[in-house]
């Protein structure tokens, strides 16, 4: 794999401490202060733990994994962007033509990943206003794969992540559960930010999705994987479908793999083969765009 692999996803997902052969470490941790239900959790460990280590960890190129607890998912903050600031390193690299590997691939995993790529736009975003027109580098191959996102309803992905699942339990936690939700959309409201989901739907439709990586006015240029399933509790099939319906409309290359009653992110754990081929089509794809590019197109 000759380009960047940057994996976005949440401190609480247990992916196996595996050092690929560039020498970067993915490293394992759970460390989450939400008492998740037993279901999420479950799903959580069953489809993720391998995600690395069977796609990633055989390759020769840098993969970056970067990881938050939910609240650095769920909040704003100037701090917590700065803490985006190897990936950020890494872009330059990559963009400014001195890098032997020429290429960029973001794969997200569930809204914390989706968020991961807003707070990294702002940040690049501030860089490239900073930038004189004429830095910009040639163009290079960028694929994004977002997998069991965007979902749309934040009080519903509240809900099915954190109630319980026993039946008693789960409707003695809903009115907890909304005093919570009526605080967080107040407090966002009044500090004049955007709706978390609204936020993250809306910018990864925009075409400049990484300034200074991606192209601002072509969206085909980055060709996207939609990963989800109908088996979905915490991101349903018709949310992600609907943002699918968008991403077209707007002009953006849209590949999809639809699975077939598949929980939260346990998609590659059902069909590794098929999982990965998908990824390495987009690649490939992305590749094939950028003529004269020195990226493989297989990972």
């Amino acid at each position: 794999m000759t380009m960047v692999g940057i994996l976005l996803q949440l401190a609480s997902i247990p992916i196996i401490d595996t050092p690929t052969k560039s020498g970067v470490s993915i490293t394992s941790k759970y460390s989450s202060s939400f008492p998740l239900s037993h279901r999420v959790r479950r799903e959580i460990a069953a489809g993720r733990s391998k995600l690395a280590l069977n796609g990633y960890a055989k390759s020769a190129s840098p993969v970056l994994a970067i990881r938050c607890e939910l609240s650095c998912a769920s909040f704003h903050g100037s701090e917590k962007e700065a803490r985006l600031a190897p990936i950020v390193q890494l872009l330059q690299r990559e963009t400014s033509g001195s890098s032997s590997h020429r290429g960029v691939l973001v794969h997200a995993l569930s809204n914390a990943g989706g968020l991961h790529i807003v707070k990294l736009r702002r940040v690049l975003s501030r860089l490239h206003e900073s930038m004189p027109a004429t830095t910009s580098g040639p163009r290079i191959p960028t694929a994004l794969v977002l997998d069991s996102a965007p979902s749309a309803n934040l009080l519903s992905l509240a809900i099915n992540i954190f109630a319980p699942d026993n039946p008693v339990m789960h409707m003695l936690s809903l009115p907890p559960l909304l005093v919570l939700y009526v605080i967080f959309s107040t407090t966002v409201r009044l500090s004049g930010y955007p709706p978390l989901l609204r936020e993250l739907r809306e910018t990864l439709n925009t075409p400049g999705l990484l300034p200074t990586v991606t192209p601002d006015t072509d969206p085909a240029a980055t060709p996207r994987l939609y990963i989800y399933s109908d088996g979905d509790r915490v991101t349903p099939a018709h949310e992600v479908e609907a943002h699918i319906g968008e991403a077209r409309a707007r002009g953006f290359e849209v590949r999809v793999e639809r699975f077939d009653r598949t929980s939260h992110v346990a998609h590659m754990r059902e069909d590794p083969a098929r999982y990965w081929r998908a990824v390495n089509r987009l690649w490939a794809r992305a590749s094939s765009t950028v003529p004269g590019s020195p990226a493989l197109a297989s990972l």
